[in-house]
């Protein structure tokens, strides 16, 4: 049931269901209340349909969804994760929908009202009077500090997030999105006791996640999605807690150990991922420093399943691919619209190595593989610039750091490795270091200065995508080759040096001259006939043959 803000004279919705079970169902219906307090009710309308209501003389509106099987599956509410697996089980699947509104807008509801409180001179956002937060801590314009929270050092309350309590937020902390953290509570351990929640060092609380009670969430650990952390749990290192998970009691989630989907417990974990509900076997293994990772080996239509946890890649447009050229498993973008859009938490972390293998099959400049973030400050990859190199490109809007490397083949599999760790950034293509040097950025330092929060692979490329991973430490690149190529896409005229759109012996003598150390050339890859990336002899030979060639026609 989530609640409108009405913004027009009738309201519209239209609702479009995304999952790959042939069997996924859903039904909505908008319900609005009027000034006598009586609930009105739209017909059903399912996936693919679209309703409209009047809005004169209503105070209130909701849209209500039922996602769900058409034909029931046997459920039981104490499956295990051995019997049904939470990413791959029968009942135990999700129905996402999307949904596309006019005349209204999802109504922000946090529970937290703001009362006796100023403007925090760091990013205007909401203090309470009783709230100690330092001048160096980021409060955005949309976040409140209340209660008692004291805040310090260079910590960022981002987005709709809220502080509340006596909760103790520290060092480089980030709270984001629509996160909610709460300290104060009385926690029931071996006895009844009472404190504070504390986040601190390089912790990341995200999405709609809750933390409450007396927790201590340190280090790199993230806490995001719609996960609910509350008692004495304590979180740190890279611990990722995230889906719907719910930690309880004094649980101890350290090194690289991730809960996800389901995950209802209180246990001392420091590897694996942990599904289900008190389930002790739900634990299982996954690679050294997992962040995500997407091989595309099953065919999808909207979502590409994530090798270990349930952060599944959204398919918007994009299609799958058994195989193309000699790559088993495969996305395939069309150059405009089509994208893979990714959980942009991923990004939330200092270090990160990204491991990824494309096929371009050429046209204009310019194109980008990867864009992390906003128009503003995001992380960016094309395989070839108006320079003829492929850039990767690390900007929070103020500061602009480039790698660059040769040109990404036309008409082949290229393997990508992108690290930025402890301060150094490197760009690798096909097993050959390109550039590496010392960078400021971090990924969650740009994610931080994003004021959209996007993770989109593919959007404007023409070409496929065969394996991509995230890691937040240095990993190896896959141990996997190709063979075959196909035909290029080309849309410089070849020869064409001067770009005036003719080939002619006015290119020749440009070229001649450029050779010479006498003028440059408008276009050099028009120039580059033999495609090894510079101008050459070789290249003049070959464009006067062309025009030989020509006038003999």
């Amino acid at each position: 049931i989530v609640p409108l803000e009405i913004t027009g004279s009738e309201i519209t919705a239209e609702l479009r269901g995304r999952s790959d079970d042939a069997n996924a169902a859903w039904q909505a219906c908008i319900v609005t209340v009027d000034n006598s307090d009586t609930a009105h009710y739209s017909a059903l309308f399912g996936s693919g349909d679209a309703m409209t209501v009047s809005a004169s003389g209503i105070k209130e509106a909701y849209l209500s969804i039922a996602a769900m099987p058409t034909t029931l599956y046997h459920v039981n509410a104490f499956h295990k994760e051995a019997d049904s697996p939470y990413r791959t089980g029968d009942e135990r699947r999700r129905y996402p929908y999307e949904v596309r509104l006019n005349g209204a807008e999802i109504k922000q509801v946090s529970g937290y009202s703001a009362q006796n409180c100023h403007r925090h001179t760091n990013g205007g956002g909401l203090v309470s009077a009783q709230a100690k937060v330092a001048d160096s801590v980021y409060v955005g314009p949309d976040a409140m500090v209340l209660g008692n929270a004291v805040v310090s050092g260079n910590a960022r309350i981002e987005g709709h997030a809220v502080i509340g309590g006596g909760a103790v937020i520290k060092d480089n902390a980030v709270i984001s999105g629509n996160a909610v953290v709460h300290g104060g509570n009385w926690v029931y351990t071996d006895s009844w006791k009472t404190g504070n929640v504390e986040v601190s060092e390089n912790a990341v609380i995200s999405g709609n996640a809750v933390v409450s009670g007396m927790c201590k969430i340190s280090g790199d650990a993230l806490i995001t999605q719609k996960a609910y952390v509350c008692d004495a749990v304590t979180v740190t290192d890279h611990a990722v807690i995230k889906g719907t998970s719910y930690l309880y009691g004094t649980g101890i989630y350290s090194g690289g150990a991730v809960t996800d989907g389901d995950y209802a417990n209180t246990e001392t974990k420091n590897s694996g991922v942990g599904f289900g509900w008190l389930d002790e076997k739900g634990w299982l293994k996954s690679a050294d420093g997992h962040l995500a990772a997407y091989d595309f080996a099953d065919e999808c239509t909207n979502w590409a399943r994530d090798t270990y946890t349930a952060s599944n890649a959204r398919l918007v447009g994009a299609e799958w691919a058994a195989e193309r050229t000699s790559a088993k498993g495969v996305v395939n973008f069309d150059g405009a619209d089509s994208h893979l859009l990714l959980d942009s938490s991923l990004l939330q972390t200092n270090d990160l190595t990204l491991h990824l293998a494309a096929l371009w099959k050429g046209g204009a400049d310019g194109q980008e593989l990867l864009h992390f973030g906003d128009a503003n400050a995001y992380i960016s990859f094309t395989p070839c610039g108006a320079d003829g190199k492929a850039r990767l490109t690390l900007t929070d809007g103020v500061t602009t750091e480039t790698l660059s490397a040769p040109a990404l083949s036309k008409g082949e599999w290229s393997k990508i490795t992108v690290r930025i760790i402890n301060g150094t950034a490197s760009l690798q293509i096909n097993g050959t270091e390109a550039e590496s040097k010392a960078v400021s950025l971090t990924p969650r330092a740009i994610m931080s200065a994003s004021a959209s929060d996007l993770a989109v692979l593919g959007k404007g490329f023409n070409g496929a995508l065969d394996y991509i991973s995230f890691h937040y430490q240095n990993t190896a690149a896959p141990d996997l080759s190709y063979s075959g190529k196909e035909a290029a896409e080309e849309t410089a005229l070849t020869g064409d040096v001067n770009a005036d759109g003719i080939r002619s012996v006015a290119d020749a003598v440009m070229l001649c001259k450029y050779l010479a150390a006498d003028g440059d050339v408008i276009d050099w890859k028009a120039g580059d006939l033999n495609q090894d990336k510079a101008l050459t002899g070789t290249d003049l030979t070959m464009l006067k043959q062309l025009l030989i060639n020509a006038g003999r026609r």
